[in-house]
């Protein structure tokens, strides 16, 4: 592909996905993704949708756990393309910053979370997607924000949530009578 030559990548790229698609999902899946981007640098877009199929076709969102496959979906996401059962741009986002601040990158995982925000989409759902950004910003140390938004999402959907993560944000602050 930085050769300049997609279509003959896509070829590689799929021959490598067919190759370990066997004994290595995770691989076969990236290989069919990077073969989707190139087919569409190549301008081939039926064969990126098929490629793409491929690559989403037997795998839960839940169960990737490689940022360089999340953003390989969203890169290879069309306005065009059909919706794919749990594979919304804004699903995508949010397991990305999941798995971002998983790996400790609490920065990576806010700046997914607060993305997936302004994606179309129901799920998950603006609490949701604020109660992770609350969990990131004090992963960053800026317990104030992250209690602002907590005790504004005490009133909605994740009361339990917000109460019990800032419960644990003030016992870490020593503030130990607020947070019982």
């Amino acid at each position: 592909m930085t050769a300049g030559r997609p279509a003959e990548a896509a070829s590689l790229f799929e021959q490598t996905a067919g190759l370990v698609r066997g004994w290595d999902a995770r691989v076969a899946m990236r290989s069919d993704l990077f073969a989707t981007l190139a087919y569409q640098l190549a301008g081939d877009r039926a064969s990126a949708i098929a490629s793409r199929s491929r690559a989403v076709g037997s795998v839960e969102l839940a169960s990737i756990q490689d940022p360089v496959v999340l953003r390989l979906l969203l890169e290879t996401q069309t306005s065009t393309d059909g919706p794919v059962e749990g594979f919304s741009p804004r699903a995508v986002r949010a397991a990305l910053g999941r798995v971002e601040m998983r790996r400790g990158a609490p920065q990576s995982a806010l700046l997914a979370w607060r993305a997936a925000e302004s994606e179309l989409g129901a799920l998950p759902s603006l609490e949701r997607l604020r109660l992770s950004q609350a969990e990131a910003l004090s992963g960053l140390g800026q317990d104030e924000a992250a209690m602002a938004m907590l005790v504004g999402l005490a009133q909605t959907e994740v009361r339990s949530e917000a109460l019990v993560m800032l419960g644990l944000v003030q016992l870490r602050r020593g503030q130990h009578s607020m947070a019982l």
